[in-house]
């Protein structure tokens, strides 16, 4: 790969992940805004380790697949600000 080739996969890279992650951050209350994609990633881990007790499993045929988005939009704005004070480093 040259170094120019380099960049752009990493630039496509850091778009899959705030894409990918980016919602599930907003969806806490998070201002992404100035977060890099893998600290969209680490963020979006600690948040579904912290919403995991509240969210709910869905079964789409053999896979389960856990509704953090829902779990997070279902929350009060307390709950939030609670979740964040707790994922907060």
């Amino acid at each position: 790969m040259t170094p120019r080739e380099v960049k752009l996969y990493e630039a496509k890279f850091e778009c899959y992940l705030i894409g990918s992650y980016g919602p599930l951050c907003a969806a806490a209350g998070v201002d992404i805004a100035q977060l890099s994609g893998v600290e969209c990633y680490a963020l979006a881990t600690k948040i579904q380790s912290a919403a995991k007790h509240s969210a709910r499993v869905i079964t789409k045929g053999v896979f389960e697949e856990t509704d953090y988005l829902g779990a997070l939009r279902s929350m009060s704005a307390t709950e939030l600000a609670s979740l964040r004070r707790r994922i907060q480093p």
